[in-house]
């Protein structure tokens, strides 16, 4: 027996040699009230009121070279009468070869390349887990959210308010600069259908404080009022959707929550500007819609559909004002650097349409259902707003479809069904200008809101993020009938998958400031019943941060670019498969998130059969480091910390096969040294203790 934890849980794996017997493999439990084997085939342990899950043992054989050989059945659980003993049933298989039944982590088949990456991790349980919106603060910590319909015993228990109300759940968790999860908490109402569309921060230190906005079918939402701000806690019963804004602090706490207008609404946007007021954009119903004046700021009536929605609050979370912009729906929101923000939704009829001149983009609505794009002042005037679209009624922003520029402009990223009337610019710049059906685009306003770049992309688009040299990175998933003819492009020091895993693996995508694309690469593997799908990038410190959901079939060994830079960072390899009725896997979707740490010398070669070693690392006098094995000669060496990033580089000169390398300095955690001289020699790893 193999028994072992990590972040993923126990896991246990009994070995049976050749020649064993496996009906002489039995488990005995003591001290529990009761055992049971649930319809799923999770053995369930109860005690106390509560119980602990073995899920369903997988069987395989082990062949030559450790090479994995599944078996076509699974080791389910049987109770033995008169007592806890539980025994295994089993089908046929080789008696020649070992035999295994594991249970927990399943056996992982050989991945293929993950340079590049310096953290990717499953974040989710044995049911279907989404992340929709992430943010980073100034100090680095990274936020996600979306939603859960895990049972809370699979996924983390960390410190947090945890307030779980239902099957499906509100999901915030927080990750530090180290990949460390500080907290995961939840959040919500008995609604059968409820999640998070967005997430910001707000100051900093003790008085940070954490945004999230979405949406939830249920009436009951967990209650608390702040005083001095907006505050609705009673709504209509009945099933609908209904907008919710919620505060956390640094320590998953949560400080106000409330529902916002008593109506069908949902709020898809948050962002907060320079003076610390949240901004939010949606759209409501006519019933009760929070309308509230302000002088000087645009004010218009409700159209008596469904309107898009903007709201700007007070530095104590109160109403400032809203208002509503006709028919239609709101997407994104991005405050900008003068005090104003910029909104994107896709409208009907009915809108205003201001324009600012100066050559700024402003056209009509072309094809019955276009995006639009609008701009506010820092007193909430509407001073300039454009449809952006073609021939067909679905063209339609991202999730998370905008994103400015250092220098203030603005990137708009969605989807398009239009194949004519689309506006394509393209000089400068990197264009496809051809839609077979459905395909997304990025658009690219300057400042003055001039539209100078546009572009169909063969791919489903979910969000946009820039960095602080101007470049733009887009995400999303490959579209089935054009995932063939995604634009891919080798990067240094960016992840590379190369081909597909899956028939609709997500997407990355990176552009210059001048519209030049220099990268593209899937990111998934073989997909279940959903497609691997990147919803939602943020960038900081040479980092791009990125997160979204995959889905796997009963082969959740198979290949999902997975890496564990070491403690302290949370990992979890594990897709926790749970069988379903017929057959079929009920967990149909975990969450994920990654980061590839750009330019810092991420993605440095494994040892490999490829790439033999020609050295080994031990301990030297003085805390330094030797390294064995090397020929006499002169040696370039590369000390990387378990994230990939270069800390330190030495020549060092190797005599009678020995060298010595200055360590010293570096803390305590799992280093890499790569060594060359000319031409690669190899990378080995050692944990520097401090």
């Amino acid at each position: 027996m193999h028994f072992y934890s990590g972040s993923g849980g126990q896991k246990m794996s009994f070995v049976m040699r050749p020649g064993s017997n496996p009906s002489d493999l039995q488990l005995l439990f003591t001290g529990q009230d009761s055992l049971k084997v649930d319809l799923w085939g999770n053995l369930k342990v109860y005690y106390n009121g509560q119980y602990y899950i073995l899920p369903q043992a997988v069987a395989y054989q082990v062949g030559t070279g450790n090479s994995i050989i599944p078996v076509n059945w699974a080791a389910t659980y049987s109770l033995v009468s008169g007592g806890g003993v539980v025994k295994f049933n089993f089908s046929t298989y080789n008696p020649a070869l070992p035999l295994v039944f594991q249970v927990g982590a399943l056996p992982s088949t050989a991945p293929p390349n993950t340079e590049n990456l310096c953290w990717s991790t499953y974040l989710g349980g044995t049911n279907g887990d989404q992340v929709n919106a992430s943010a980073i603060d100034a100090a680095g910590n990274f936020f996600v959210t979306g939603y859960s319909l895990s049972d809370f015993y699979t996924i983390p228990n960390n410190p947090g308010t945890a307030f779980i109300n239902c099957g499906q759940v509100i999901i915030l968790a927080f990750f530090d600069p180290n990949y460390h999860l500080q907290w995961l908490t939840y959040y919500g109402a008995s609604g059968t259908d409820q999640q998070a569309n967005a997430v910001v921060t707000r100051g900093s230190g003790a008085n940070e404080r954490v945004y999230i906005a979405g949406y939830t079918t249920g009436a009951n939402l967990y209650p608390k009022v702040e005083a001095g701000a907006y505050n609705l806690q009673t709504v209509s019963t009945g099933y609908y959707r209904r907008a919710i804004l919620a505060k956390f602090d640094l320590q998953g706490n949560i400080l106000w929550g409330t529902y916002f207008g008593n109506g069908e609404s949902e709020i898809r946007g948050i962002d907060v500007d320079g003076t610390g007021r949240l901004h939010i954009v949606g759209q409501h119903n006519a019933v009760n819609v929070p309308l509230y004046p302000l002088a000087g700021a645009t004010n218009l009536a409700f159209t008596g559909l469904t309107d898009l929605l903007v709201a700007r609050f007070n530095t104590s979370d109160n109403i400032n004002w809203s208002s509503v912009y006709g028919a239609g729906y709101g997407y994104s929101i991005r405050c900008t650097s003068d005090g104003g923000f910029i909104v994107s939704g896709r409208q009907g009829a009915g809108i205003p349409m201001p324009d600012q001149g100066g050559g700024a983009y402003h056209v009509g609505n072309a094809g019955g259902g276009d995006c639009t794009l609008l701009k506010f002042n820092s007193s909430a005037w509407f001073t300039h707003a454009t449809f952006y679209g073609g021939n067909h009624d679905w063209d339609f922003p991202a999730m998370n479809s905008l994103a400015l520029t250092p220098s203030g402009g603005v990137y708009l990223v969605g989807n398009t069904y239009s194949t004519s009337g689309f506006p394509l610019v393209g000089a400068p710049g990197t264009v496809d200008g051809l839609n077979t059906g459905k395909d997304g685009f990025i658009a690219y306003f300057t400042p003055a809101l001039h539209l100078e770049w546009s572009t169909y992309v063969n791919a489903t688009l979910d969000a946009v993020a820039t960095d602080a040299n101007g470049n733009v990175f887009v995400s999303g998933t490959t579209l089935y009938n054009e995932a063939a003819t995604l634009p891919l492009m080798n990067a240094p020091g960016y992840y590379n998958q190369g081909g597909l895993e899956g028939s609709h693996d997500g997407v990355l995508l990176g552009f210059h400031g001048n519209h030049q694309q220099f990268y593209g690469s899937y990111f998934g593997g073989p997909e279940g019943s959903y497609p691997d799908e990147v919803t939602t990038m943020k960038w900081r410190n040479n980092r791009l941060y990125f997160g979204g959901f995959t889905t796997k079939q009963q082969d959740v060994t198979s290949f999902f670019p997975l890496y564990n830079p070491g403690l302290p960072a949370y990992f979890d390899g594990t897709y926790q498969y749970v069988p379903g009725q017929l057959g079929l896997n009920q967990n149909y979707q975990d969450a994920f998130v990654s980061v590839i740490c750009i330019g810092s010398g991420v993605g440095i070669d494994e040892v490999d059969d490829a790439h033999p070693n020609q050295f080994t690392i031990g301990p030297d006098e003085g805390g330094q480091r030797a390294l064995f094995g090397l020929p006499d000669g002169h040696y370039a060496v590369a000390l990387f910390d378990a994230t990939g990033r270069i800390v330190a580089t030495e020549a060092v000169t190797s005599t009678s096969g020995h060298a010595r390398m200055d360590a010293r300095t570096a803390a305590s955690g799992l280093y890499l040294v790569r060594v060359t001289s000319g031409e690669y020699l190899g990378t080995a790893r050692f944990i520097n203790a401090q």
